[in-house]
């Protein structure tokens, strides 16, 4: 928190361990089809991330690129809608705080905070507590 920093280590070598349990799972309980759920809920996340910090690197650190492509794998396992709740309440938690710090005037708008606490946060309440809003919103769409 203090770096601002998500050591990559960490971050690609659960990517690893996650991939390969998923992977182990998917071939000996045929759900070929949660993994590519799985796998597309990572890419679309990442590949988002990963423009914000191109475009402006000042913005999004890579580490949250990083994190938010083993985030929306992990989530995507358990379903599409978890992966984008998790990113949603990331966000949501990220404003508020941020926000909230402008307000107080603890920040200004331009004071880096660390968003990639605010991705795990999500990825918690969405894993979590999830399935009853997925559930709610899927039963809207039939």
């Amino acid at each position: 928190l203090d770096h601002l920093l998500l050591p990559k280590k960490i971050v690609y070598a659960t990517l690893t361990v996650v991939a390969a349990v998923f992977v182990a799972g998917a071939a000996t309980g045929t759900q070929w089809h949660r993994l590519l759920v799985a796998v597309i809920s990572a890419v679309v996340p990442w590949a988002l991330f990963f423009a914000i910090n191109f475009v402006s690197p000042r913005a999004m650190g890579f580490g949250d690129v990083r994190l938010a492509l083993l985030i929306g794998f992990g989530l995507g396992w358990l379903g599409a809608g978890y992966a984008f709740l998790g990113f949603l309440v990331a966000s949501v938690l990220g404003s508020v705080v941020g926000v909230t710090m402008i307000a107080l005037g603890k920040a200004g708008r331009r004071t880096p905070i660390p968003f990639g606490t605010f991705l795990a946060a999500g990825a918690v309440v969405a894993a979590l507590a999830g399935a009853p809003v997925v559930n709610w919103y899927a039963a809207l769409l039939h």
